[in-house]
Order: C-alpha cells, then sequence, then structure tokens
C-alpha cells in the first residue's frame, strides 16, 4: 500500500517524545487498516498443597479445554502455564486435578476478582475469555468418615445422621443390615484433615461409640451398636 501523505505538524521531536498527540495524515485518504490478527490470552497460574505421593497411581493432571483443542500439564506445586493461547470471546474451561483411592486427593481452583465472587469449585468455566487468566489452585489429601454398624436387621433397622462441618448432613438414612458404610466415597463428601464430624441415633434404638471428633489425617470407622449387640472394640 502507497502511503499518500504523512505530515507532522507543528510539533517537534520533544512534543513527540513526550507523547503528545500527533496530527497524522491517513494512508490513500482512509482510516488505517484494522489489524486482522485477533488477540490471544493466557492461561496460567499456581498450584498449591499437592502431596507428592499422592499421583503415584495416577498421575496427577491440570486439564484446559476449549471448543476445538485442549492440553494437560502434569499437576505440581509451583507455577503454571498452558502452551495453548485462547483467542479473545472463546469459551475456556479449566479442570483441576483429582486421584481417587487409598491417597484420595481434591484440588479446588479459586477463581479470579473478576468472576464476580464466583465459589471456589474443581473446574472454572468462562463463556468469552477477555482478558489473561490466571488461577490459584489449592491441593488436599482427603480422608473417609465411615460408620459400621452391628445388630441393625430390617425389623430393627438403623437411622443414623451424620454432619460435618461445611457440609451439612452427609449421610441421613436407615441401614437394614449389618456393615461397613463409607460416607467419603467421593471428593464432595470426603474430609479434610481438622474438620469437626458428629454421627448421631436418630431415634435412639442405636448407640453410637465415640461418635464426634476432628478428622486426623487418616480415614476414621464409627461404631453404631444396635439392638443388644455391643459393637465396642469389635
Amino acid at each position: 500500500m502507497t502511503c499518500t501523505r504523512s505530515l507532522l505538524t507543528g510539533r517537534s521531536l520533544a512534543a513527540l517524545l513526550a507523547g503528545l498527540p500527533l496530527a497524522i495524515g491517513a494512508c490513500d485518504g482512509g482510516e488505517a487498516a484494522a489489524d486482522p490478527t485477533p488477540a490471544t490470552f493466557t492461561v496460567s497460574g499456581t498450584v498449591e498443597g499437592l502431596d507428592g505421593t499422592a499421583g503415584a497411581a495416577r498421575p496427577l493432571a491440570l486439564s484446559l479445554f476449549m471448543p476445538e483443542a485442549g492440553e494437560q500439564l502434569p499437576a505440581r506445586n509451583g507455577p503454571f502455564q498452558f502452551s495453548l493461547r485462547v483467542p479473545a470471546g472463546q469459551p475456556v474451561l479449566v479442570v483441576a486435578p483429582r486421584v481417587d483411592g487409598p491417597a484420595m486427593t481434591s484440588c479446588w481452583i479459586v477463581p479470579p476478582h473478576e468472576a464476580g465472587g464466583a465459589q471456589a469449585a474443581s473446574t472454572f468455566w468462562s463463556a468469552a475469555l477477555q482478558t489473561r487468566l490466571e488461577l490459584t489452585i489449592r491441593c488436599a489429601r482427603w480422608h473417609r468418615l465411615q460408620v459400621r454398624v452391628d445388630g441393625a436387621s430390617a425389623e430393627r433397622p438403623a437411622s443414623l445422621r451424620a454432619t460435618v462441618e461445611g457440609l451439612g448432613d452427609v449421610l441421613h438414612g436407615w441401614f437394614d443390615a449389618p456393615g461397613r458404610f463409607a460416607l467419603g466415597s467421593d471428593a464432595r463428601t470426603a474430609l479434610a484433615a481438622g474438620m469437626r464430624y458428629e454421627v448421631v441415633s436418630n431415634d435412639g434404638r442405636c448407640r453410637v461409640i465415640d461418635g464426634r471428633g476432628v478428622m486426623p489425617a487418616a480415614d476414621v470407622t464409627v461404631a453404631v451398636a444396635c439392638g443388644d449387640t455391643l459393637a465396642a472394640g469389635r
């Protein structure tokens, strides 16, 4: 393209360096052409709290999804950045790592301030990304709260309720047979060390033994004796 005129009128070099407005004539008598390359943004952040042994059974992965592309990174403590760049206005989904099994680990994403008070969750979704995205991902090992019910039957079922600090009632139901029942079968109801819990009998037909406490860094089993069964120590 040939420029017909480019004129700096009445502006000194000092004014130019000072960033003052310049009267620059448009090329070919029209407006300057728009940049055809759309803006793109990076997705990065920091991972905190991962246990080094948590991913032994299956490597932890941090995932980024777009309509026509995706990427996974090994999850480790410290900073991360996806190599994919997200075009402005594109939807994007970031999924935090999680591992079930003996070393159950769950991570949650702390949304940026621009997210308007959204709650931390295992995923972060933006319908139309308009700026660089920086996320904090916090991880912790979780443990199971279990009840061992002895003496329950169809005629004399056990009615139990387990309440966990911050989660409310995580178990509320009838058990018509002896057995061990895990309350933390997935990351939604698994408990982190330091959480307070309480298991109670709804109707008083069963005796809950040591049903109140604070979760240690291990699984906990609460014994429940129903009928004539003495479950203490068994």
